[in-house]
């Protein structure tokens, strides 16, 4: 079972089990995405960049704030 904690207190197995639903949810879309993951400089946080078609992007950004709210 994974325990780890980020800098926020989160559980890591939390963050993967988010992270399973939102590519599931954009998979049901049957369009392609593409997700980033970004460290512009060591030490600074890791920056998320996620491009969908046009259509689907009002939908991707309600998956992504309701799976972070904050």
């Amino acid at each position: 079972m994974l325990l780890w904690r980020n800098l926020e207190g989160t559980y890591f197995k939390d963050e993967v089990i988010h992270t399973e639903q939102l590519f599931s949810n954009l998979s049901s879309l049957k369009k392609h995405f593409v997700l980033e993951i970004a460290v512009p400089h060591v030490g600074e946080e890791i920056q998320f960049y996620l491009s969908v078609p046009r259509a689907f992007a009002e939908i991707a950004s309600k998956q992504v704030q309701g799976l972070w709210p904050s």
